[in-house]
């Protein structure tokens, strides 16, 4: 095939008609070959253009990654070295590096608290500052062996003697622990220290607690007993066979010869447990028992035991101990006694008697207390002295009666509505007295309902008026008249003095409660005054009942 190029001109008749065309062709064969040629030539060339710009742009992106990726390396790097740094601030340890020359170059918050030199003071300086003089030689033969040894950590405890010295100068026992790390540089030494003078306290106080359990035992008080039950041989503390007279040779002793020793009635109970606790029954094995000694005295023992158990869950051992609670089963029958006592005096007290706390919880009541207010004894207990009074009488009753009592130790007297649970107001006198019980403060406040002593006023008001008209209109001698109105007066006054030395005499039994030497002092006034009163209204009212004499009658005395 030839490329050409074709060129013609027209030839025209007279008449501008066309006759024909005349023209010549070139062969450009050769040029469209070129042409081609060319046109493959730039193709190729956007081609590589384009290919290299991929690889440029991908070498670039390769590059933009490697970049970000170096970045994140380097944050990461940054954010480890801060959390290290964080860790070894926050470490309660003193961490310590030193170099091949024992020159510090790492020293923590731990460290500087431990040793007392800041960071940039010790910086640079040897580990020796920071050991005794007298150690200083042992310290060098100590990491010396120690860089030529295989291992890479070596601990530290007090059987090596091992002190530091703080910047003032003091000396403290340390532990821990000292591992090396290889470096091109050289090898670093990382020293962990801690202040083992706490330690050494608490097992000093661990001995001191050994001692005196050893010294218990050796009282009496605490035996230990092991019975291997597969051959049934028990042995027991030598102070506990011979309070109870076991003779037997240890070799010899089995669990029978304990049981014999027990109180008759206990020994069922005894064995039941041992029973209940060998099968599983009851998880933990405690009892209280009586034994009775050589001399037929009574004692209470509490025992206590664990076993060890094989594989099968069978066991093969028991041990434990045995203490002697004679003395604390005495001190728990006293208190007992006393508190039955205790109870007895305050449920046979005609009035009603409330206990209180320094918040006025109620602590104690007895049963006049639960008919005056209507609740139970239970119930009285989960109540507060101001739920028990009229709400207009709550805030005054808060800001002067109780609070004086509990700041200045005074007694206080008050008359006041209390609410029942029917909720019904009921007008009382209230007595409160502070006392002691043990290291605590508590309000005795006797409560006594004073409805009839109200009528018994509105009568003796009333006769009063009568009396008084009949004295203007002089119709009665006046002695009469004292005698009627005395004696009115020690009706009403005989039964609250009753009230008040019985609870006197309680108080001075301390029954309710130690008294201090001020309060006993005020308390014995008012009991002598009291009785001297006492004394006076039974005069007034044995001589009352007397008759007048005619005498008297037809010479009544001259009213002045």
């Amino acid at each position: 095939m030839i490329w050409v190029t074709a060129q013609a001109v027209a030839e025209r008749s007279a008449d501008s008609e066309i006759m024909g065309y005349v023209g010549t062709l070139t062969d450009i064969s050769e040029t469209k070959q070129t042409e081609a040629q060319l046109t493959r030539y730039r193709n190729h060339l956007e081609e590589m253009v384009v290919q290299r710009a991929n690889q440029l742009t991908q070498a670039n992106q390769q590059l933009q990654q490697k970049i970000e990726e170096r970045q994140q390396i380097e944050i990461a790097l940054r954010e480890s070295e801060a959390r290290f740094a964080s860790i070894l601030n926050i470490a309660p340890e003193a961490i310590i590096t030193v170099d091949q020359t024992q020159q510090i170059i790492l020293f923590n918050q731990g460290a500087e608290h431990l040793f007392g030199y800041t960071s940039n003071q010790i910086m640079g300086m040897s580990l020796d500052t920071l050991v005794p003089s007298r150690l200083q030689a042992k310290h060098h033969q100590y990491f010396t062996e120690f860089n030529y040894e295989p291992i890479t950590v070596r601990y530290l405890d007090e059987s090596l003697g091992i002190f530091g010295k703080r910047q003032d100068g003091s000396e403290f026992p340390i532990e821990g622990s000292v591992s090396k790390l290889a470096q091109q540089k050289g090898t670093l030494f990382i020293v962990i220290l801690r202040n083992a003078a706490k330690r050494w306290q608490s097992e000093q106080v661990l001995r001191e607690n050994e001692e005196f359990y050893l010294l218990m035992m050796g009282g009496g008080k605490v035996g230990i007993w092991d019975w291997h039950i597969s051959h049934d041989h028990l042995y027991i503390s030598p102070h506990f066979k011979t309070l109870l007279g076991l003779n037997e040779p240890e070799a010899n002793l089995q669990m029978a010869d304990w049981f014999k020793q027990v109180y008759p009635e206990d020994l069922d109970r005894l064995k039941i447990t041992i029973e209940h606790y060998l099968q599983g029954i009851i998880s933990y094995y405690e009892i209280e028992y009586r034994v009775q000694d050589q001399t037929g005295h009574i004692h209470w023992i509490l025992m206590r035991g664990h076993s060890l158990r094989d594989q099968n869950g069978k066991p093969y051992r028991l041990t434990g101990t045995n203490t002697d609670i004679t003395e604390l089963k005495q001190i728990a029958d006293t208190l007992q006694e006393t508190e039955q006592k205790y109870h007895l005096l305050l449920n046979r007290a005609k009035e009603a008697i409330l206990i209180l706390d320094n918040q006025g919880n109620v602590l104690e009541a007895n049963r006049p207390a639960e008919m005056l207010f209507g609740y139970q004894r239970d119930e009285l207990l989960q109540s507060n002295i101001f739920s028990l009074h009229a709400a207009n009488q709550v805030e005054d009753l808060k800001d002067s009666c109780l609070q004086d009592s509990f700041t200045t130790g005074t007694c206080c007297l008050y008359e006041t509505p209390i609410l029942t649970k029917s909720g019904q107001t009921i007008l009382v006198d209230i007595y409160g007295s502070i006392i002691e019980c043990g290291e605590q403060k508590r309000l005795l406040t006797i409560i006594r309902d004073i409805r009839s002593r109200q009528q018994v006023q509105i009568t003796l008001e009333k006769e009063r008026t009568l009396l008084t008209q009949q004295l203007e209109q002089q119709t009665i001698p006046l002695k009469v008249v004292n005698d009627k109105l005395l004696t009115t007066i020690s009706r009403e006054l005989y039964s609250p003095l009753k009230v008040i030395l019985t609870c006197c005499e309680a108080l001075q039994q301390q029954q309710l409660g130690q008294l201090n030497s001020e309060q006993l002092h005020h308390l014995n006034d008012i009991y002598n005054h009291s009785h001297h009163l006492l004394k006076f209204v039974q005069y007034k009212l044995n001589s009352y009942q007397t008759p007048v004499s005619i005498a008297e009658k037809n010479n009544p005395p001259e009213i002045s």
